[in-house]
């Protein structure tokens, strides 16, 4: 599943988009083939015919977007400039192949800030998302994250997460006192 999308800090005031992705199931999955989208304008397929993409149960793998480095076991590079900066209103799906439109492809989506994202469709079609929903992330810092709990579907499994735990297991959602 989709587990996090948001910023990897690389230095003072350097930061570039990345996507994590986690195992949830009982069996080592495969990434070979299958590809992360922003907003169907941009996308990273994960290569083929590598042990690097064997993702066990519970484990949690990063696709760093739009910088170059140096892929291995549960690290993996887009390149530079193949990806923009994360949006106000944006979206990220994970599918299983191409055409990333194909809702039998879909495995997850995520959109915040507003509905009507690219794959939105594809997404109610494909039992993942609900029409019209979005995660509400007003609260997003502009380097911030948006998290997921492991269980369920949908703009409820998600919650804003300005602590930017890429690579690492979420943190429960932040509990906010009432006054």
């Amino acid at each position: 599943i989709l587990h996090e999308v948001g910023y990897v800090r690389t230095g003072a005031g350097a930061y570039h988009p990345a996507v994590e992705l986690k195992n949830v199931g009982t069996a080592t999955e495969d990434m070979g083939g299958k590809l992360v989208a922003l907003a169907n304008q941009h996308s990273y397929e994960f290569p083929l015919g590598t042990p690097d993409t064997l993702v066990a149960p519970g484990e949690i793998l990063v696709v760093h977007l739009g910088v170059s480095g140096q892929d291995g076991p549960l690290e993996f590079y887009s390149g530079a400039g193949t990806f923009r900066d994360l949006r106000a209103m944006d979206s990220v799906s994970f599918h299983a192949a191409q055409p990333a439109t194909d809702p039998t492809l879909l495995i997850d989506f995520v959109q915040w800030g507003a509905a009507g994202g690219a794959l939105e469709g594809a997404a109610v079609t494909a039992g993942v998302w609900a029409a019209g929903s979005f995660v509400d992330s007003a609260d997003r810092m502009p380097r911030g994250s948006l998290a997921s709990f492991d269980e369920g579907t949908g703009a409820g499994r998600w919650y804003v997460d300005n602590t930017g735990t890429l690579g690492e297991e979420n943190a429960a959602s932040p509990f906010v006192p009432v006054t």
